[in-house]
């Protein structure tokens, strides 16, 4: 008798509680109300969730995938200078395609004007300049910065990045299919 009785609260609680739950943010910090959650990839780029409650009620809430895509990091170590490039973007959606790069050696200065040094080429063998570079300035034994060039129209193939006369290396190329 006593069991039943406090299932019945129980059952009564948890009522009232998830009477006063009306959307998928509330049912996600419900805690212990929540029985389970679920998420369906949708085609198109989206995703759905959803929130279950012990009563029964679920609440759907649709959310755009992070359809960012991770670029490969390329490594090239020549003369004495490692020098480590990885797409920040280069989206067709972007509004500027930008390239991190990294520069280390413990032998030469790396005192070269990036932009000067630097050209994206596409798979129609087009050169294209950069329009910066933002960080480090000339000097020292670590650069490191952000290189911006302008969105390449139409979307090639692949582009490549060559990063020319740096620590006594003539050419540096570094590759990424789109």
């Amino acid at each position: 008798m006593v069991l039943i009785l406090a299932l019945g609260i129980l059952a009564g609680t948890v009522g009232f509680l998830t009477l006063k739950i009306t959307t998928f943010a509330e049912c996600e910090r419900a805690g212990w109300l929540v029985r389970g959650m679920r998420v369906y990839d949708n085609i198109g780029g989206s995703a759905e969730k959803e929130c279950f409650l012990w009563t029964g009620k679920s609440f759907i809430q649709q959310e755009a995938l992070n359809t960012a895509q991770k670029w490969e990091s390329k490594i090239d170590e020549q003369s004495a200078v490692t020098i480590t490039v990885t797409p920040i973007d280069i989206s067709p959606e972007s509004k500027e395609w930008k390239f991190n790069v990294v520069m280390s050696t413990h032998s030469v200065e790396l005192d070269q004007d990036m932009t000067d040094s630097s050209v994206l080429i596409d798979d129609q063998g087009k050169e294209h300049e950069p329009l910066t570079w933002e960080g480090l300035g000339p000097g020292g034994h670590h650069r490191e910065g952000t290189l911006t060039f302008n969105v390449i129209e139409p979307l090639p193939k692949y582009v490549e990045l060559k990063i020319k006369n740096i620590g006594g290396a003539v050419e540096r190329s570094f590759r990424w299919s789109l």
